[in-house]
């Protein structure tokens, strides 16, 4: 296997740190605005979805609301009422007790997991506070 350059590294960081503060601005304004997100999303709901109890992490601990899934099901967004670094902790607990590796980030930050095994090896998460709700959007590959 090739190994990256460390320029190579930081151009792919970058492009996913702005690829994914993209998307959580849009899913927070659309958390705020009540906005229906698009058809290529079903509809949201206070629980997670099974594929990604299944697949990603089982949530029924962690309180969310208008939680959503892109239809390829590679894309998950909620809210929740809990703080950005609550949030950010209880979710790593959560997908660190599902076998993900915590790699790099924090709760400012986009964070990536893998994971030796199963449907998705690859995690994004992003999270973002705006007035009383933290927006979470999680990407899977």
């Amino acid at each position: 296997m090739r190994k990256l350059s460390v320029h190579s590294k930081r151009v792919f960081c970058a492009i996913v740190v702005i690829c994914a503060s993209c998307l959580a601005v849009f899913v927070v304004q659309a958390c705020l605005d009540g906005y229906k997100l698009s058809s290529s999303l079903k509809e949201g709901s206070n629980y997670a979805s099974e594929s990604f109890s299944k697949d990603v992490c089982d949530m029924q601990d962690f309180a969310t609301t208008d939680f959503r899934e892109a239809v390829d099901g590679h894309i998950f967004s909620m809210c929740t009422n809990t703080q950005l670094n609550e949030a950010f902790q209880k979710l790593r607990e959560l997908l660190e007790a599902s076998d993900w590796s915590f790699i790099t980030g924090s709760a400012d930050t986009p964070s990536t997991f893998v994971k030796n095994s199963g449907t998705y090896t690859w995690l994004l998460m992003s999270l973002t506070h705006v007035g009383d709700s933290t927006t979470i959007v999680i990407e899977v590959n």
